[in-house]
């Protein structure tokens, strides 16, 4: 999960609009959401989340698991 964020944000930096991140990373649209979730949720920029060390910006931002999918608890549910 990590990898992929850090991937989303060095390819954000380098001005690729989300549709092109998700076509390099093949990342669905929700995926895509979910790091976007991320990045705002830490209210950090995207320079400052690239120098963090895995294990830190893992530590800051949400695991995919804690952001609720409405649509997908209605389906499963």
């Amino acid at each position: 999960m990590i990898l992929g964020t850090q991937q989303c944000f060095t390819l954000r930096l380098d001005g690729d609009s989300n549709r092109n991140v998700r076509k390099t990373l093949v990342v669905s649209r929700d995926g895509l959401n979910a790091h976007m979730k991320h990045l705002k949720a830490c209210q950090n920029s995207l320079q400052e989340l690239l120098k963090f060390e895995n294990g830190s910006l893992a530590e800051l931002l949400p695991a995919l698991t804690t952001i609720r999918y409405p649509r997908f608890d209605e389906l499963m549910g």
